[in-house]
This record gives structure tokens, sequence and C-alpha cells, in this order.
């Protein structure tokens, strides 16, 4: 009985293991390929130079002017669907520090907006 009863826990548990690891479902990206958009985040203006994959992942340079001579710094993020998040990494006297950019890309107007740590509002043109 003992042996009946652990072939049959072994056969659940094989079947839900290989099941667990059958392929995702595909995700859908609005956008893929190289990226630059203009950028406001008032009063300051900038650039986001990115390359999405086709799993929806990206990295690149925001670039912005103002300030002490403006700032450069690294982004990376995921587009899922009509969504963005990205993070970008503070450099400078904010160095270590980080920003969540979260929102919604509308491909008929090539346009994008959202907000930046939950608080702030941002808008981008997508060049």
């Amino acid at each position: 009985m003992k042996s009946i009863t652990s072939r049959l826990i072994l056969i659940a548990f094989s079947t839900l293991l290989f099941s667990s690891c059958a392929s995702a479902p595909e995700r859908t990206v609005a956008i893929t390929g190289k990226q630059n958009w203009s950028i406001i985040v008032s009063p300051y203006t900038g650039s986001f130079v990115f390359e999405v994959r086709k799993d929806g992942s990206f990295e690149g340079i925001s670039q912005w002017s103002g300030g002490s001579g403006g700032a450069s710094n690294k982004i990376n993020g995921q587009i899922t669907n009509n969504s963005i998040l990205l993070t970008r990494h503070l450099e400078g006297r904010h160095v270590g520090k980080i920003q969540t950019w979260r929102g919604a890309i509308n491909t008929k107007t090539r346009s994008a907006s959202g907000t930046v740590n939950g608080r702030g509002t941002w808008k981008a043109t997508i060049n």
C-alpha cells in the first residue's frame, strides 16, 4: 500500500512540475527596437535613449538639460502590453538613489505619460 501511495504522489508531483515548466504565454509589447523619447517633467526636459528587446525589457540612458550642466543616468525597465516600468539610476550628488517611473504608452499618438515615484508626473513624445 505504501509503495502505491508513493508512486501516486511521485506521478502527481511530476505532472505538476512538468505543467509548471510549460512555456508561459507570450507577452504583448507595445514597442520594440531602438527608442528616443523626449521627456518633460516640468520644469525639466530631457530624453530617454534605449533599446527594447522582444521580451519587453530595456536599458539605456536618460539625458537632462539644466541644473549645473545637466545629467546623464542609466535607465532600465520593462514594457508589458502598453505599460512601462522604468528605473532611473541617479548619479552625481544623488549617487546610489533611484527613481521609479510608471506609465502608459499610446502607440496611436506616439506618446507616453505617468508618474515618478508615485508623485510627480511625466510626459513623453516618442520620436
